[in-house]
Order: C-alpha cells, then sequence, then structure tokens
C-alpha cells in the first residue's frame, strides 16, 4: 500500500512543479524590472503608461450659514450631480502606480420662491473642478485603494430678485480623497474600471453688501460612484 501511495506521489510531481511554476509566474506576471513575464515564463515589454476616463454620480453634502436680519442655516445632504474625470498615470511596479486627475464634479442648482411675492425669487448654484495626485495599491484580484491630495476650484452664485447684482465667487481649497475599486481586465490594453470615492474640500463666503447679507459655504464632502476604462500603453 505504502509504495503505491509512493508511485502515485511520483507522478503528480511534475503536475505540483508545473502549478508551482505557474503560481510564481502569476504573483510576478507583471512589472518584474523591465520586462514582464507571462503565465507560461515567457517574457514581454510591460505597459506602464495609462489613461484612465470616468462618468462620475457624485452626491454632495455642505452646509450654508446666513447672517443677515435673521440668521440661519441650511444643511445640503447627498445632493446629486453629475461629471466626468480623466487620469494619466504610471504604474510604478507590480502593485503600486500613481496619476494625475483632472475632473469635473457637476453643478447643483436651487430655486425658491417666496410664497407670497412670486417676483420674490432666490437662485443658489454650485460647481466644483479639481485636481489630484494619487497613489494606488493594485491587488492581484483586481480590487485596489488609494489616496489623492490636490486642490478644488469652487464656483458659488448668488442670485437674489430685488438685489442689484447677483454674487459670484471663485475659491480654491485644498482636497483630500480616498478611493476603492475594483478593476477587470478585458485585455492587455484595456481595463474596465468600477471606483468609489470619497473626498472633502471648502466652500467660499458670499457677500450681497446692499442687502447687508452674508453666506457661508462650509466643508463639502463628496461621495462619488464612477464607470470608466483604463488604457494601458
Amino acid at each position: 500500500m505504502l509504495k503505491k501511495f509512493f508511485i502515485v506521489l511520483a507522478a503528480l510531481l511534475p503536475t505540483v512543479a508545473s502549478a508551482s511554476s505557474r503560481g510564481q509566474y502569476s504573483i510576478i506576471k507583471k512589472y518584474d524590472g523591465e520586462t514582464s513575464i507571462n503565465y507560461d515564463g515567457t517574457r514581454y515589454k510591460p505597459k506602464l503608461w495609462y489613461v484612465s476616463a470616468h462618468a462620475d454620480l457624485s452626491f454632495l453634502s455642505w452646509k450654508n450659514e446666513y447672517t443677515a436680519t435673521v440668521n440661519g442655516t441650511d444643511k445640503f445632504n447627498w445632493k446629486p450631480v453629475y461629471g466626468v474625470d480623466i487620469a494619466f498615470g504610471r504604474k510604478l511596479n507590480h502593485f503600486w502606480r500613481t496619476d494625475l486627475e483632472l475632473g469635473y464634479m457637476g453643478q447643483y442648482s436651487e430655486s425658491e420662491t417666496e410664497q407670497y411675492d412670486t417676483l420674490e425669487h432666490t437662485t443658489f448654484d454650485l460647481r466644483a473642478f479639481y485636481t489630484t495626485l494619487n497613489m494606488y495599491y493594485d491587488f492581484d484580484s483586481g480590487v485596489y485603494f488609494g489616496l489623492g491630495a490636490g486642490a478644488a476650484f469652487v464656483n458659488a452664485a448668488l442670485n437674489y430678485s430685488l438685489a442689484t447684482d447677483a454674487v459670484s465667487k471663485n475659491n480654491v481649497s485644498p482636497m483630500g480623497a480616498a478611493m476603492l475599486g475594483l478593476s477587470y481586465e478585458l485585455d492587455e490594453h484595456l481595463n474596465l474600471d468600477l471606483r468609489y470615492r470619497f473626498a472633502a474640500f471648502s466652500g467660499s463666503t458670499l457677500n450681497m453688501n446692499d442687502w447687508n447679507f452674508k453666506m457661508k459655504i462650509g466643508l463639502i464632502t463628496d461621495n462619488s460612484f464612477s464607470v470608466g476604462v483604463r488604457c494601458a500603453f
């Protein structure tokens, strides 16, 4: 019985060795120095540079604080806006990559008309552009996470029908982001990319001097869900 066991074991050793070899190649199959290793052990030139693009659904949350004859606060929670982003990046090794991302989060608009005076109405608009430098860690499963830092460019506008002029202000704010995503390889050049990102940046302050009115836009948080592609070259 023991002899048969060793005969079977000897017969399986080449298969086990072959599987082990494939396992090693699967771990280091990409970005091993200047060349890469396929599962069969052949080497090829890796594609280190990439361009990515996403369509984004962002949910913005913030608080407006008013200073006037009567002070007040309005909270805006998970307001949906649609945006896009594009990034240009490079693989640093098998696990790490970095990119520079440019994006437009979208525009949120709200209008309010006084109940007893239809001529008196207020319109508020908020939109944001951003740029971040991101660092990602890619797992072999396709899951990845990352962190980003950069700047948000926020434009806020307030139009009151009884005021002489509308008020608009641009503000540049530091921005931080954390990402979690899943990438699926369609072919050697193209990946389908799904991503969630949490980001935060500050708003601005609008002053309507002829009405002694001031509105401060507080910290803006962004929960965005994105779908896109990443093309390597």
